[in-house]
């Protein structure tokens, strides 16, 4: 089954105002909005992702940053997910710029290939300038889902 980021983000939800002074603070807050499994507990998540961001900042650039585990942590692929959450202010989260981070890609996935295939596709996005743009003004779900797909839809040709 292909990888559609558009769906993914359709099941794991767009959040705004996330609360958070620290990464901690926003992935703990961020993950208890998201629609998660029900086969995995939110603390497990959590846990999961934290582990990863003690190895090493997931923040990417331009206010960007994909929290994921070392490892995928779905049981299957009828559950993955992936949220977006903006934050409700920007927060230090050592990215490789280090501009703060206001906008977090979450990436539950169900084997590496996809694991892969999900966070190539959230970089190249976030590598669009048009898009970066669009992330910084805290769009409407539907603009979001509106940029992806057109972009989804050319990955196909």
């Amino acid at each position: 089954m292909p990888v559609s980021l558009s769906n993914l983000i359709k099941k794991g939800g767009i959040f705004y105002n996330v609360m958070g002074n620290n990464p901690k603070e926003l992935i703990t807050n961020s993950i208890n909005l998201i629609n998660t499994p029900s086969n995995l507990s939110k603390e497990e998540i959590i846990y999961s992702l934290l582990q990863r961001e003690d190895l090493m900042s997931t923040g990417i650039g331009k206010g960007i940053a994909i929290p994921h585990s070392r490892n995928p942590i779905i049981a299957d692929i009828e559950n993955e997910c992936v949220a977006l959450c903006f934050s409700e202010n920007p927060i230090d989260y050592d990215a490789i710029d280090k501009i703060p981070v206001h906008s977090l890609f979450f990436v539950l996935s169900a084997n590496p290939k996809r694991h892969l295939e999900i966070l190539s596709k959230i970089v190249f996005l976030c590598q669009q300038e048009q898009f970066v743009f669009i992330l910084d003004k805290k769009p409407t779900k539907e603009s979001i889902l509106d940029f992806i797909e057109k972009k989804e839809s050319e990955w196909k040709k």
